[in-house]
């Protein structure tokens, strides 16, 4: 018995039809965009906190029910310097949450767990708090080293070294 429907001789209205991939990856219409645009605005500041709170903008954006694609938001959110800048405080304070997250995996707080799973999140959770908040959590040492030369006077000093090192010979000796 064959239980697939032929939906070839069915027409759907036009405003019920799918979507062609086209129309989905590049909206090009005026509407689509300020649509696109009011609801980065809405999310906006519910993933500044939840970045905060030590959680991702994947996540948030994955639960979200209006389909809002993570790569065109994190380009529109980078594009304006105001946003990039407040999103990297976000990250900063986010790693703080980590850090009390952290603990509390370490000492096995969560209840019973595999130890390598527990491993695997407090090394995971580590390495991205170094990312978001490297001069708390990174383990590299910064050199700085200042050094003042008077290139002037090293170049006088190689002059007079050259010159003693070259002797006229004379034909004669």
């Amino acid at each position: 018995m064959d239980i697939t429907a032929d939906t070839s001789s069915t027409q759907l209205p036009s405003w019920l039809a799918p979507l062609s991939s086209h129309d989905q990856k590049f909206p090009r219409s005026p509407d689509h965009l300020a649509i696109q645009r009011i609801t980065y605005e809405s999310i906006f500041e519910r993933a500044l906190e939840e970045v905060e709170a030590g959680g991702t903008i994947f996540a948030l954006i994955k639960n979200d029910p209006r389909g809002i694609d993570y790569g065109k938001f994190m380009k529109w959110m980078n594009l304006d310097p105001e946003r990039k800048k407040r999103f990297r405080e976000a990250k900063t304070n986010g790693a703080l949450a980590m850090e009390d997250r952290l603990l509390e995996v370490a000492a096995g707080k969560d209840g019973l767990e595999d130890v390598n799973r527990s491993k695997l999140i407090v090394d995971t959770m580590w390495k991205m708090m170094q990312v978001n908040d490297r001069d708390r959590y990174s383990t590299s040492v910064k050199h700085e080293h200042t050094v003042g030369v008077d290139i002037k006077k090293l170049l006088e000093d190689r002059a007079k070294a050259i010159e003693g090192d070259y002797r006229v010979i004379d034909a004669d000796e």
